[in-house]
């Protein structure tokens, strides 16, 4: 694996893959898509958090804080609706994370520009297929101790249930208390 560091995106040394070395691969989720193009050859995209780069982690990151901000501020006019759909950052967020294969072990750099050609969300077909995409989307959550918005408000309702109980019955209050101070109290693994 090459150890040099790029940071100037403009250096014409910048190589075209990215090669990723198999031994150093944990065990984790992988999704392979393959799609047939009209020329009869087949793309190969590949899921796996240990192939990701850190500017592709980080460009994720922000679409994902991007997409959340948009479920919470529902677009009110058509004039937002369209900038909505047009800033697509389902599209971006994949086309960070799924990694197009060039050779064995070797994936076409992120390239934030080649976004809006990012096809394969519209070559995939079925449930299987967009189980995959789901998968590859929690473990990534999983990755970067990221929560998706449906987290946060499963969260918000179950603190508001357990609010209610503890106002209800004050012993409750004190089992949920007891239970917490022993679950950080109880090192790692250990439970």
């Amino acid at each position: 694996m090459n150890d040099e560091v790029i940071i100037d995106s403009d250096n014409p040394d910048i190589p075209e893959t990215e090669t990723v070395n198999p031994d150093e691969l944990s065990d984790g989720v992988e999704e392979v898509f393959k799609v047939k193009n009209k020329d009869g050859s087949t793309d190969v995209y590949i899921y796996k958090f240990d192939i990701l780069t850190p500017a592709r982690i980080f460009q994720a990151m922000k679409f994902i804080e991007l997409h959340q901000e948009q479920l919470k501020n529902i677009p009110q006019t058509d004039m937002e609706v369209s900038i909505a759909a047009a800033r697509e950052t389902e599209r971006h967020f994949y086309a960070a994370i799924l990694c197009k294969q060039t050779a064995e072990d070797e994936y076409e750099p992120y390239n934030s520009t080649k976004v809006s050609s990012f096809s394969l969300l519209d070559k995939i077909r079925g449930k299987v297929e967009f189980e995959k995409l789901m998968r590859c989307k929690s473990d990534f959550f999983y990755n970067t101790n990221t929560l998706s918005l449906a987290s946060i408000e499963r969260l918000g309702d179950i603190t508001s249930v357990l609010t209610k109980l503890t106002k209800e019955d004050p012993k409750i209050a004190k089992m949920l208390i007891d239970a917490a101070v022993q679950l950080n109290s109880t090192p790692v693994g250990k439970t």
